[in-house]
């Protein structure tokens, strides 16, 4: 959710905390701060592992 707005030339300030994981599955909490003012929250469920394409893999994320 964005609560304020952001311009350019602003140093964002990213927290995020992992909430629990479950197997392959990750949900963290972040929050977006401009010089101590919170401008932007939310929860991401995110999947850890590798992506498939038709040259084969594309890329790999990792969590914690």
């Amino acid at each position: 959710r964005f609560l304020r707005r952001v311009v350019p030339g602003d140093t964002m300030r990213i927290q995020v905390e992992v909430l629990r994981t479950l197997g392959e599955l990750v949900r963290i909490e972040g929050e977006v701060s401009v010089e101590e003012r919170l401008v932007a929250q939310g929860k991401l469920d995110l999947f850890r592992g590798t992506t498939q394409t038709r040259g084969g893999v594309s890329g790999e994320s990792r969590v914690g």
